[in-house]
């Protein structure tokens, strides 16, 4: 039986010890084969299960991918808004004071022109 004959039964050799040991080889490979479905079954139930396990947890993935995405834009959105509003306060502060930057700029031109005695005439004076 080991060389691999193992259902063939020569009728002319056909007694009682190797009939006994060909059906307890049959019983074997029935139970090994039964043996081996159940298993290929509970593999295949392993799988499903981690498959549907891993579904799961990939939706969840996908969400919190979105969920960041969602929140990073947010945070772009406000930083820019921030930049554009820095952008104008220093507009506007340095606005008013450069009419105050030419005014003493003038006046120091004409203290100037006063001590060299260039002191344009005033208008309507």
């Amino acid at each position: 039986m080991e060389s691999g004959a193992s259902g063939f039964l020569a009728k002319d050799r056909l007694d009682a010890e190797l009939l006994e040991r060909s059906i307890r080889y049959a019983v074997e490979a029935r139970r090994q084969a039964i043996a081996l479905r159940q298993a290929r079954e509970e593999l295949q139930e392993r799988v499903e299960q981690r498959s549907a396990s891993l579904e799961t947890m990939n939706a969840a993935l996908a969400a919190e991918v979105a969920e960041r995405r969602r929140a990073e834009q947010k945070l772009r959105d406000v930083d820019r808004r921030k930049n554009e509003f820095l952008a104008t306060l220093a507009h506007e502060l340095r606005n008013p004071l450069a009419p105050i930057w030419h005014a003493t700029e003038i006046l120091s031109r004409v203290g100037t022109a006063k001590r060299i005695g260039t002191v344009p005439p005033r208008r309507g004076a």
